[in-house]
């Protein structure tokens, strides 16, 4: 742990020292969360994480000129607890679905987007939107995921919990976009927490 330009950087130990960025059809990696201030962080490779303190500490230029990362910000909605966006590198989606047959439908993605949020107390939300593509990739997309979707119901009546993650699940395409959406109970997102603490614990 330590400091970078004055921000405090906490090194996960992943790390194999600071290469470049992972390259496509590998994990992305995490080598460093970075505390920005009382409420951002930032994780990432060594390099990006250091890029982003960069820009925060006004020692590079901000990403508002990268046109791609401007447009995906734009679009996210930013009102709720946490959003993100990710911005890939022209052809990168391309050259991943050519290093793996199964990694086909995402070919035409050209970025992401995130948001969670508690609209009611009750209620919890989770948007993820991949945007880039032609319609009909988006479609196929879609389409995967709702397979996916139905797969899955075959088995929601031996675990409750997946048949109300499944029943809040909503997959659908647009021009330029494909869209899952979650909306999940209180009780619900108790239970998801419940079971992840105890998977952890194996």
């Amino acid at each position: 742990d330590g400091a970078y330009n004055g921000v405090t950087v906490i090194h996960t130990g992943l790390d194999q020292g600071a290469g470049p960025a992972a390259a496509p059809g590998e994990m992305m990696r995490i080598d460093l969360i970075a505390l920005l201030d009382a409420s951002h962080i930032v994780l990432g490779d060594d390099q990006g994480v250091k890029g982003v303190i960069d820009v925060y500490k006004k020692k590079a230029e901000s990403l508002a000129g990268n046109t791609g990362m401007t447009a995906l910000v734009s679009r996210v909605d930013k009102s709720g607890i946490a959003w993100c966006a990710v911005s890939f590198p022209p052809g990168y989606s391309k050259t991943l679905a050519g290093s793996n047959p199964m990694l086909k439908p995402f070919e035409g993605v050209e970025g992401l987007t995130g948001a969670f949020d508690d609209k009611t107390t009750e209620v919890f939300t989770f948007d993820l939107r991949t945007f880039g593509g032609t319609r009909e990739q988006n479609a196929n997309l879609a389409s995967i995921l709702n397979g996916f979707k139905a797969m899955g119901a075959a088995f929601a009546a031996q675990e409750p919990l997946l048949g109300e993650l499944l029943a809040g699940t909503a997959v659908t395409s647009g021009e330029d976009y494909t869209r899952l959406s979650l909306t999940l109970s209180a009780e619900a997102m108790d239970k998801v927490g419940k079971l992840a603490g105890s998977t952890a614990g194996v």
